[in-house]
């Protein structure tokens, strides 16, 4: 799980784009500000300094989350779609199509498709716990992808049995 974390974040690093990086700046720097004051109103009202302190942490967290996610929606649309899944009844295998069109203005360098298989659980606590917990992930990369373009893609699953599972389908495109 933290060599996924880390790809991801490497990912990220290496294909953010100007605005990416002026919003991350500005969640950092505020980050710092209600940090600062946060520190400041410790000996004058802890109880308000511990609010803060715990409102700031939140945000930092919500903050990059959404910045990231309103700057993607904004700036690189697009529309991925998978088809069904089809299982082959000879082998174990899974063939999973998805098409990932760019609609968008710009030219897609590099996009990331993921297509992760989650089991499912009895229960709600379960269900969360196997949704961060995928047990197969496949991923591929796509480079230039044009405005209005659609780029189709074809996972092929080894060793894949049928069960009880959810499949979960997510894009970054840069």
């Amino acid at each position: 799980m933290t060599s996924s974390i880390s790809t991801t974040i490497k990912f990220y690093i290496n294909n953010f784009g100007f605005y990416d990086y002026i919003a991350l700046s500005w969640v950092i720097l505020l980050f710092f500000a209600i940090l600062v004051l946060a520190l400041y109103m410790l000996f004058k009202k802890p109880l308000f300094a511990l609010f803060l302190f715990l409102l700031d942490f939140g945000g930092l967290g919500a903050g990059m989350y959404y910045s990231l996610k309103f700057i993607d929606n904004t700036t690189r649309p697009r529309e991925i779609v998978a088809a069904p899944l089809r299982q082959l009844y000879y082998s174990d295998i899974m063939i999973a199509d998805i098409n990932l069109t760019n609609t968008s203005k710009r030219v897609f360098k590099k996009c990331r498709v993921r297509l992760s298989f989650h089991t499912i659980g009895k229960n709600s606590v379960q269900n969360f716990k196997f949704r961060l917990t995928p047990f197969h992930t496949q991923t591929a990369i796509i480079e230039q992808i044009p405005p209005g373009h659609t780029e189709q893609i074809k996972f092929i699953i080894r060793d894949f049995r049928p069960q009880n599972y959810s499949t979960k389908l997510n894009s970054e495109c840069f």
